[in-house]
């Protein structure tokens, strides 16, 4: 290409612009959608470019910050927005427009992404315990207890929930004293709610998640990789003074 040709392209922002966005939308032909649990029974979803997706250090179950303008949705890993995901999902404005969404969590049992008649059964037994908040849970697995829960700002529990609750909301904390081997253990809930576990004094990441509205008995059902030892559960974000809560190892 001749030299005055190349000054005359890099010359022209306008030319470079267009150039860009046609490399963007050639490359940009694999569509995924960012998926983020907000709490409050609402997951918000947004269009994305497989390279958003596959950025690194972005893993299910990372705690994120969604940035929502007029235009366009952003969102980083904690605070740090690099100049990639800036022009990934610029690129995904000009590509979709500011279609992202609000959806809320499926209706009906059969909505679940797994069986859930084992927690739901166990969720729906009578005569349950009740368990004082910051008890220990002793005893054999699986267990079914009714939390009872105080008042937000009188729970003492042990460690900041990772969501700040909303006022006027409940929580309460009970510590596993035995998990017997290390696995996979679900915790089933009756209603709405935000879980952190705890061992060895940090928050563990849940393996997978599910919840839905309208099945009677069981809202949400979280697994975590535990390993033998105690576990501190704590529960937060519920509009009631206590709560159904089933703990259980799984069988795969």
């Amino acid at each position: 290409m001749p030299a005055g040709s190349a000054r005359a392209v890099e010359s022209d922002p306008g030319k470079q612009d267009r150039l860009s966005q046609q490399r963007r939308q050639k490359n940009a032909v694999t569509i995924a959608y960012a998926c983020i649990d907000t709490g409050a029974s609402q997951i918000m979803t947004h269009p994305t470019i497989i390279e958003a997706v596959d950025e690194p250090g972005r893993n299910t179950g990372d705690a994120v910050t969604a940035v929502i303008k007029s235009s366009d949705v952003m969102i980083t890993v904690g605070l740090n927005m690099t100049r990639q995901t800036f022009a990934v999902l610029a690129a995904v404005s000009v590509l979709l427009g500011s279609s992202y969404a609000w959806a809320q969590e499926p209706v009906g049992c059969d909505k679940f992404r797994w069986d859930v008649t084992r927690e739901r059964a166990a969720l729906s037994q009578t005569n349950v315990p009740k368990l004082a908040s910051g008890s220990d849970l002793t005893g054999a697995l699986p267990q079914t207890v009714i939390l009872d829960l105080k008042p937000a700002a009188e729970a003492k529990l042990p460690s900041p929930p990772e969501r700040a609750p909303k006022p006027d909301t409940f929580a309460g904390f009970s510590t596993v004293k035995n998990i017997p081997a290390n696995g996979v253990y679900s915790i089933s809930l009756s209603g709405s709610a935000w879980v952190d576990v705890l061992q060895n004094g940090s928050f563990l990441k849940p393996k997978v998640f599910s919840g839905v509205t309208g099945c009677d008995g069981i809202r949400k059902t979280i697994k975590f990789d535990l390993i033998a030892g105690p576990a501190i559960i704590q529960i937060s974000g519920v509009s009631e003074t206590a709560i159904k809560m089933a703990i259980a190892p799984v069988i795969e």
